[in-house]
């Protein structure tokens, strides 16, 4: 089962945070103005006012924040893909999915590495690179819901998570195009 939105807001506002203890410094004061750049714009304000209240941040700050984020949430997904692929067995309906969720879990992997790839281009101020990589980040979500779909009565089951995760890969895609 899906997490709930509010439990994957808490999730997201906790990687956050996680990241930002780590050292991470910023200097643009204005949050709501750099998340107004976001296509969807509460998410980003809500996983991120709880980490920067008094703190400044750049534009390129919450990008890599945002990215992180999206990072974090990723791994989380394909872990609770790798455990609903355990549950599925021979003898139920969900045994049928269990080769979809190695297709997400692959597809999770790409993801990964894409956002990866994203933070390196951020850092290296490679423009065309980050927005290439974020939008294959989108393609590996909607593939993964793909897997399910094309499959006569399975409906997927990272549905939600994946579509978070949609919004929030959308986020970085505005974010990044908002440093060029």
């Amino acid at each position: 089962m899906a997490p709930s939105t509010a439990a994957l807001r808490l999730s997201l506002a906790l990687a956050v945070a996680a990241v930002l203890c780590s050292g991470a410094s910023a200097l643009f004061s204005n949050l709501a103005a750099v998340c107004k750049k976001a296509d969807h714009a509460d998410l980003c304000y809500s996983a991120a006012k709880h980490i920067y209240k008094a703190q400044p941040i750049t534009p390129a700050g919450a990008a890599k924040a945002s990215i992180l984020v999206t990072l974090e949430s990723t791994k989380q997904a394909k872990n609770m893909a790798n455990a609903l692929r355990a549950k599925s067995s021979k003898g139920n309906p969900a045994a049928m999915a269990k080769a979809n969720f190695n297709v997400c879990q692959q597809l999770y992997d790409d993801a990964i590495r894409n956002l990866e790839t994203s933070l390196k281009a951020l850092d290296t101020r490679s423009h065309f690179d980050l927005m290439i990589n974020l939008s294959a980040v989108l393609t590996d979500y909607s593939t993964c819901d793909d897997a399910f779909t094309e499959e006569p009565g399975l409906v997927s089951p990272l549905a939600k998570i994946n579509s978070q995760l949609n919004m929030l890969t959308k986020n970085n895609l505005a974010l990044a195009d908002a440093l060029h």
